[in-house]
């Protein structure tokens, strides 16, 4: 049986962003204990953490993620943990 691993990275405030983007923004809407409920709006750009670059990114006709099946997005991996050169310039 395969172990299914996710790749997603997490949503934060000061997370690293391809070159020129801006940070996401979290904005609180609402919150539970005075508005009956919460809700955050988050504003950022379209090439921010896990994403995926489909036909349609760079095609005005080509495919979009959710007109693609999802056992392309699926298979075999190697994981190679490489946190310990964050930060680092290799210009």
């Amino acid at each position: 049986m395969m172990k299914i691993v996710d790749l997603s990275h997490l949503l934060e405030a000061n997370m690293i962003v391809y070159p020129e983007d801006d940070e996401p923004r979290f904005e609180t809407v609402a919150i539970a204990d005075k508005d009956g409920y919460n809700s955050t709006k988050i504003t950022m750009d379209y090439h921010l953490g896990t994403h995926i670059d489909v036909p349609y990114h760079m095609i005005s006709d080509g495919l979009t993620v959710d007109r693609l099946p999802v056992d392309l997005f699926c298979g075999c991996a190697i994981i190679i943990d490489v946190s310990h050169l964050a930060g680092k310039n290799f210009d």
